[in-house]
């Protein structure tokens, strides 16, 4: 389903038009002030792509950083396993 923008000359106001086909015949009217003075506007295109595709359109030299993650100094503990310790000697924080 095409959708087109226009712009209204009069008031400035953009307005959004959806067809169910781009052979369907479309008299734009401005939504605001209801001119018949339009301009059309280019407007973007999304496009859904997967993953991978995305991934290589970046190119082969690109690179992530992914390797050098493991020598950051990160060693994975979130901190929650001393906790989870503590609580089942029973000195977790809910402990009176």
């Amino acid at each position: 389903m095409p959708i087109y923008e226009y712009r209204c000359r009069a008031c400035g106001r953009t307005s959004t038009f959806i067809t169910l086909s781009v052979s369907e015949t479309l008299v734009p009217k401005c939504s605001t002030c209801g001119g018949l003075d339009l301009e059309k506007l280019v407007s973007r295109v999304a496009v859904i792509r997967s993953a991978e595709s995305r991934a290589d359109s970046l190119g082969e030299d690109f690179d992530p950083g992914i390797d050098d993650a493991a020598d950051d100094g990160f060693d994975g503990d979130d901190g929650l396993a001393g906790r989870a310790d503590a609580e089942d000697a029973g000195g977790g924080p809910d402990e009176e």
